[in-house]
């Protein structure tokens, strides 16, 4: 007597093939899957490793496959990050991405006879710890104030070295009176340079020290007769007018108390220069057509309101509406007065 095996049916001869066919795929899958995490994992690791070891501020490194992507490398490093870390075994391609610079991306090194006050953002207090290192490492006997705040997501516009770096070749003659504003990619220098040769001079230095990455704008003027070597109000609303003229002004669409798209970047860039500048008092005055002094107020609180969740002491800024100006006047912009 023996026992009958149990017949296969149809069904059962297609899941026994189906398994024979998809179980060696699924584990030859998870075969490209694993080694591709762990080689993702290997190059995120290398690549924070080489940045630390440069001294290169990040904010994030993003691996894809053997692709890198990098933000948040200060302006004036990105090619020498990207040329470190395409020489790594396993890296195909190096991307840097420029972040929004309203989360931070502003600083400046203020002169104050024999002080240096230093604003900005930073995103940790080792940023903050080494940018101050860095310039007290080259204050040449001045006092550094600190007036650096801690912001999570804050991206420094400079490396810290080469905030130093440049902060230290200003000729001496100029070294009380010339202030360095930092933004995104840009260095604007502004203040009294005591004749045409030191300017000269200024300029060659900035040349020499800054990468092609960073412009340089120069806002210095020679000094004039019996001016004092602070940077007071009058330079500062030099600055202020410049942001606005180049940006088109703090714009609102008609009727309306919202900022446009390019009047809400000038705020931004507006709000990196007021935060470097405490204790001087700004006054927003709004604009608007005759008869709507509701309106012009409002605009006036609207910027006031966005430049303090900027970061701008409230206490400094004030506003004054009006309504009431020429037909042929600009109705829709708010401008702003330093003092």
């Amino acid at each position: 007597m023996h026992r009958q095996l149990p017949r296969v049916g149809r069904t059962q001869s297609w899941r026994w093939l189906a398994m024979l066919v998809l179980v060696p795929a699924v584990l030859s899958t998870a075969g490209m899957i694993w080694p591709g995490a762990a080689i993702e994992e290997t190059l995120t690791r290398r690549s924070e490793e080489i940045l630390t070891e440069s001294r290169i501020s990040f904010t994030g490194v993003e691996v894809r496959g053997r692709d890198v992507r990098l933000s948040g490398i200060p302006a004036g490093r990105r090619s020498e990050a990207k040329a470190k870390l395409e020489e790594v075994p396993g890296v195909r391609t190096v991307n840097t991405v420029t972040t929004d610079d309203s989360a931070g991306g502003t600083m400046s090194v203020i002169p104050r006879g024999r002080q240096l006050a230093v604003f900005g953002l930073v995103p940790d207090e080792a940023t903050k710890d080494r940018l101050l290192g860095e310039i007290r490492a080259r204050r040449d006997g001045r006092e550094v104030v600190d007036a650096v705040l801690i912001a999570r997501g804050a991206v420094l516009p400079a490396d810290p070295g080469l905030v130093a770096e440049v902060m230290a070749g200003v000729p001496a003659e100029t070294a009380d009176t010339v202030s360095m504003y930092w933004w995104s990619d840009t260095l604007m220098l502004t203040g009294p340079v005591i004749d045409e040769e030191t300017v000269v001079e200024l300029r060659s230095v900035m040349h020499d020290l800054l990468p092609a990455e960073i412009r340089l704008e120069d806002r210095t003027w020679q000094a004039r007769l019996g001016e004092t070597a602070t940077f007071g109000a009058e330079a500062f609303q030099e600055s202020v007018s410049t942001v606005l003229a180049d940006g088109g002004g703090l714009r609102f669409a008609a009727g309306s108390t919202r900022l446009t798209a390019a009047g809400a970047e000038v705020l931004n860039r507006l709000a990196g220069l007021l935060r470097v500048a405490p204790g001087m008092p700004v006054v927003l005055e709004s604009h608007a057509p005759e008869g709507e002094s509701e309106l012009a107020g409002a605009r006036a609180e609207a910027v006031r309101a966005q430049l303090l969740d900027q970061g701008v002491s409230g206490s400094l800024v004030t506003m004054r509406s009006s309504p009431d100006i020429a037909d042929d006047s600009d109705v829709d912009v708010v401008d702003v007065q330093i003092g």
